[in-house]
């Protein structure tokens, strides 16, 4: 009866201890998980553009995967902005406001401000974060010519697809 008993006691607290070890190892991986340090997120962000002006960077959507950095831009010249490209590495992100030619969208009036942003998960690693090119409303493009030839197959790319969708509601108007 008493080794009965022993061995209740044994077992009960081998199954205690197995219970501690397994509660001290959840822990020890949550203490452990790696913290996303965002002071050090910004990257280094310039324009090469005269007439376009950075005047504030700022850490948007910190710690979640939408995470970006987000510009306020001046526009010093007398031509509204349509489209600005930002170039981080290998990755490119372009605000087009002229993806629908019968309704275009200014991206940055004539002596005014806009913002714009760039997820973090679409810059390389390192690079700096570029202003590299601008279409005004005009038609010109100023800026990097890489930046504006991608720019364009973008915009030529979004304008088919707007056709394609005007084509399929019976809308006929090319855009």
């Amino acid at each position: 009866m008493q080794s009965r008993k022993r061995f209740s006691v044994l077992l009960l607290l081998l199954l205690v201890a197995v219970a501690l070890l397994a509660v001290s190892g959840v822990i020890s991986a949550s203490r452990n998980k790696p913290q996303q340090n965002t002071s050090n997120v910004i990257p280094n962000v310039y324009s090469i553009l005269p007439n376009i002006e950075i005047l504030k960077i700022s850490l948007i959507r910190a710690g979640t995967p939408a995470m970006a950095v987000q510009l306020e831009l001046r526009n010093n010249d007398k031509r509204a902005v349509m489209a600005v490209d930002l170039v981080a590495g290998e990755g490119a992100v372009t605000t087009n406001g002229l993806t629908d030619e019968e309704n275009p969208i200014v991206v940055i009036p004539p002596y005014g401000t806009g913002v714009v942003e760039m997820n973090i998960s679409q810059m390389t690693p390192g690079a700096s974060l570029v202003v590299s090119a601008v279409t005004y409303d005009d038609g010109t493009d100023e800026g990097d010519p890489e930046s504006i030839t991608m720019m364009r197959k973008g915009r030529a790319r979004d304008r088919a697809r707007m056709q394609e969708l005007r084509h399929r509601k019976g809308d006929t108007k090319t855009p």
